[in-house]
């Protein structure tokens, strides 16, 4: 049976990888069940869900010899999210199955984890928290890279309302290689290196004299995507 002491030693191992979530009070619910309702957002935690705590959990209690076996778990949701985030912080080898998958299909996510590996391994090297993170949702949705997009950017930003006003330039992209940590990575410009993309961000309202200076420029009102401008020559050949 597991003690109090268990738990304490379980939740110090956990430090520094969940997010805090802390209880939050509903008046809609308190009022509904005339009781002092608190909700415990776990939506907000790690890979949007309470399981990262016993993936996290029993990855860390496993020894060198069944860290370097690997992991193997079938889910479609959640708990595979949390074993994938776990394994990528713990430096496992993992594959995720979803429910009712043949192996053929196994096979080739395997195959794809395998290829992602190499595309999103730096991320792993950096050692940060949120590179891992980045890392092991990638991972566990398979994502694959369509385009890298590389651009400079001057923000400005006006305290009185978190006022945001980015100005980017230098705007080039590659469809052909996504080794974005290499240094050879060869890119295109997408944009004439004379123009820029200027984006304004406020909350609830925009300050007069920071209207007047953006109304003042040179420009064209238009919808500018940098992923649109990075994808701008596959999506050209493509139809």
């Amino acid at each position: 049976m597991m003690t109090l002491n268990d738990f304490k030693a379980a939740r110090k191992t956990l430090d520094g990888v969940l997010h805090p979530t802390d209880l939050i009070y509903s008046p809609f619910f308190s009022r509904t069940t005339g009781n002092q309702v608190y909700i415990k957002p776990e939506n907000m935690q790690v890979t949007g869900a309470y399981k990262i705590r016993g993936a996290y959990f029993k990855c860390s209690t496993l020894s060198d010899e069944e860290k370097a076996r690997g992991l193997v778990t079938a889910s479609a949701g959640n708990h595979a999210q949390g074993i994938a985030l776990s394994a990528a912080r713990l430096g496992i080898p993992w594959l995720v199955i979803h429910a009712g998958t043949d192996f053929a299909a196994a096979d080739w996510r395997k195959k794809s984890l395998e290829k992602n590996l190499r595309y999103f391994r730096p991320l792993l090297d950096c050692g940060g928290s949120f590179a891992a993170e980045c890392f092991g949702l990638m991972q566990a949705r398979c994502y694959r890279p369509r385009a890298v997009v590389e651009y400079q950017r001057r923000a400005f930003i006006a305290k009185e309302n978190q006022i945001r006003i980015t100005l980017d330039s230098r705007i080039t992209a590659t469809e052909a290689c996504w080794d974005l940590f290499s240094p050879r990575l060869v890119q295109y410009p997408v944009l004439d290196p004379f123009n820029a993309v200027l984006e304004v961000k406020y909350n609830g309202f925009l300050l007069s004299y920071i209207k007047t200076l953006v109304s003042a420029a040179n420009r064209s009102e238009t919808t500018q995507s940098k992923y649109c401008l990075a994808r701008s020559a596959g999506l050209h050949y493509q139809n």
